[in-house]
Formats: C-alpha cells, sequence, structure tokens
C-alpha cells in the first residue's frame, strides 16, 4: 500500500472511529449536467467497528496538487451511496 493509501486509510479511521482496511482503487469520473466535475482515483475500505457502515469511499480533493494542499474526502456506502463515482458526486453536492 502507498503512502498516500496509507495517509487516507489514517484519515477515514480518524473521521469515522473505526479501523479501515484497503480492499481497492477505482479511476472515477464523475459528472454533472454533462460536464466533467471530477476525475481522479477512488479509494474504497472496508471498515471495522463502525456502527453503520462496512464500506468507505475515500479520494484527495486535489489528486496531483502539493500533498500539504490536499484535503481528505470521504463518504459512506449507504443506500443512496451506492458506488465511487455517486459518493464523489454527492460530496461535491451534484
Amino acid at each position: 500500500m502507498s503512502s498516500e493509501v496509507e495517509k487516507l486509510k489514517a484519515s477515514v479511521e480518524e473521521q469515522h472511529a473505526c479501523t479501515a482496511t484497503w480492499v481497492n482503487s477505482l479511476p472515477v469520473t464523475a459528472k454533472a449536467s454533462g460536464k466533467l466535475v471530477w476525475d481522479g482515483t477512488v479509494h474504497i475500505f472496508a471498515l471495522e467497528g463502525h456502527a453503520e457502515c462496512e464500506r468507505c469511499y475515500a479520494w484527495w480533493n486535489n489528486e496531483f496538487g502539493p500533498i500539504d494542499e490536499r484535503q481528505v474526502q470521504s463518504q459512506l456506502k449507504s443506500e443512496g451511496i451506492g458506488s465511487a463515482a455517486v459518493a464523489v458526486t454527492a460530496a461535491l453536492g451534484y
């Protein structure tokens, strides 16, 4: 696991107060009204010890920027958030 994924994992664990295990990484393009609004990699983590969810989607808000300028975005998998692309689109407010 890369150091960037390790940092995402640590952030997910801190944000959601549980243990996260990396499962997969997927390329995602998110579109709204036919326009590209985000393009990057979303990492999927299995959650252990979370009261409500078993999966979380996490990504950097600025994947290719300097690491100290990035922020972790995450969405818990739920009935309405069933894929990495939907997680990104929802986080962006579309």
